[in-house]
């Protein structure tokens, strides 16, 4: 239902922060893009991967985190199962939910904290 939602209410030249594993799903079900997708299919994937994971890892600050994602032109985040098991939502927490349904919430970047 998360990748309907996305499929059918996002614009089609949305980005998501997904985590590694879901950023395989995510271009295919939904037409969108990703940070990280396919490791043959994104351009400097290592590090990319990377990053994804310490973004959900909560290894960066808030602030850190907001200005990454805008200059990278990231507009949700996706926090389903895969990304909470790489940890907690603390540094997304006064991000907008606009989708929250069957363990996954969305949240906008646009209005950010």
């Amino acid at each position: 239902r998360a990748l309907e939602w996305v499929r059918t209410e996002t614009p089609p030249d949305a980005t998501l922060l997904a985590s590694p594993e879901m950023g395989m799903f995510i271009p295919a079900q939904t037409g969108r893009r990703v940070l990280y997708g396919h490791p043959f299919e994104t351009v400097d994937a290592e590090k990319e991967k990377r990053t994804a994971e310490t973004l959900y890892e909560g290894r960066w600050a808030a602030g850190e985190a907001a200005s990454y994602l805008i200059s990278r032109g990231i507009d949700f985040i996706w926090y389903g199962p895969r990304e909470q098991a790489l940890g907690e939502r603390a540094v997304w927490q006064d991000y907008p939910v606009v989708y929250e349904r069957d363990g996954v919430v969305i949240l906008a970047v646009e209005g950010k904290p």
